[in-house]
C-alpha cells in the first residue's frame, strides 16, 4: 500500500484525520467508515509516510499503528511532535500490553484504543478528541 490521500465527499471544513496503518484491510474499512461519517482521510502505510503527510497534509487527528514496517510507532509519535507539538495523536493498535500503553500515554498519546474496539467507539473518541482541542 503506499501513501494516499483520500478524502470522502465534499473538502472543505471536514475534520482531517492521518491514519497511519500498513495492514490494507484494516485502512480500508477505516477510510469507509470515517468518509461516510464525513472525515476527510489521509492515509500513510509506513513512518516515512506519515512524517511527510504530517507537514503537507496538517491533519486535525492521527490514527497511529505502533507495529509499522519501518519504525515503531512510540518513536514515530516522538518525531511526529517534534514537527507539530499540538498534534493530537490516538494509538489505534492490537498490543495489549499496559507497559507499551502506559509509555505511549506518557509519551504523549491522548488515547489508546485497541484495534478490536467498535469503530463507533473509535468514532466517540475522535469526535472527543476534537472537541477538547478546539476548547
Amino acid at each position: 500500500m503506499r501513501a494516499a490521500v483520500c478524502r470522502g465527499g465534499k473538502s472543505g471544513m471536514k475534520k482531517k484525520i492521518l491514519l497511519i496503518e500498513d495492514e490494507e484491510t484494516t485502512a480500508r474499512y477505516l477510510y469507509s467508515f470515517f468518509t461516510n461519517a464525513g472525515f476527510t482521510l489521509v492515509i500513510a502505510p509506513s513512518a516515512a509516510d506519515a512524517i511527510a503527510l504530517v507537514q503537507t497534509e496538517l491533519p486535525d487527528i492521527v490514527l497511529l499503528d505502533l507495529q509499522l514496517p519501518d519504525v515503531d510507532g512510540l518513536t514515530l509519535l516522538e518525531r511526529m511532535q517534534k514537527i507539530q507539538p499540538e498534534l493530537t495523536v490516538l494509538i489505534l493498535s492490537g498490543i495489549t500490553d499496559e507497559t507499551i500503553k502506559k509509555e505511549a500515554l506518557a509519551a504523549g498519546a491522548k488515547e489508546f484504543v485497541s484495534k478490536s474496539a467498535t469503530a463507533s467507539h473509535l468514532l466517540m473518541l475522535v469526535d472527543r478528541a476534537i472537541k477538547s482541542k478546539a476548547v
